[in-house]
């Protein structure tokens, strides 16, 4: 079994000044509910990251976590 997932995000930037990239494919692997993968960010940059994933109402699902590279910082929350 395999916990490989290749996915698409897509994001905006309201109301930011600067040219930021809106689509960010990434891969993920998923265990339980914990969530690891690497995605090209809003920035252009190759990014890590690790978190949760938690249900929510409506069907719904929050992840919280940690994401390396970004500029000003190493490690920031997603």
């Amino acid at each position: 079994m395999s916990c490989l997932s290749l996915l698409v995000a897509i994001s905006l930037h309201i109301g930011l000044e600067g040219d930021y990239n809106q689509v960010h494919p990434h891969a993920r692997c998923t265990f339980d509910n914990t969530i690891a993968g690497v995605y090209y960010n809003s920035e252009s940059n190759v990014g890590a990251y690790i978190g949760q994933k938690f249900e929510i109402p409506f069907d719904s699902e929050l992840e919280v976590g940690l994401v390396t590279g970004y500029t000003g910082k190493k490690v920031v929350p997603m």
